[in-house]
């Protein structure tokens, strides 16, 4: 299973020069499937380890909050665009977002800095958690030039 989210549209008479696509999936992502893929588990372990080496040090200042919160954003774009080959840009922008609301939940930074009201941040991970994978985010596969 790859990291891309697979859509009806993604599976449904994508073809080759040959026939049907080999290999394709049989089915499309379901809501759990898609709920897994959004939230980008590897970055937000970065982040707290990150976040956690800033706590025990001491230096909880907004700047080094809002750095590593930036190192978590751009490493999101990355690790999906780069490692993980997904192309499907609405993905990774929701994955971004996703990183962000966990990241403000998780960070201590944002908590001692008062940067956001906590009751808030629970309320938009909850929120975003739960409608995160019914977001459309349709990509379809590109047909293959004529011979």
């Amino acid at each position: 299973m790859g990291r891309s989210i697979v859509n009806e549209a993604a599976t449904s008479g994508a073809t080759t020069r040959g026939g049907p696509v080999v290999g394709a999936p049989s089915g499309a992502d379901g809501y759990g499937d898609k709920l897994l893929k959004l939230i980008p588990a590897e970055v937000i372990a970065l982040y707290m380890a990150m976040d956690g080496v800033i706590n025990d040090n001491g230096d909880n200042s907004t700047f080094l909050t809002l750095l590593v919160f930036g190192i978590g954003i751009f490493a999101t774009w990355f690790y999906l665009k780069i490692f993980l080959k997904v192309d499907n840009y609405p993905q990774i922008i929701i994955s971004m977002l996703a990183f962000a609301i966990w990241a403000i939940n998780i960070g201590h930074g944002f908590q001692q800095e008062a940067l956001v009201k906590p009751s808030y941040a629970a309320l938009a991970l909850l929120v975003f958690t739960f409608f995160a994978p019914k977001i459309p985010m349709g990509k379809t596969p590109k047909p293959l030039p004529p011979l």
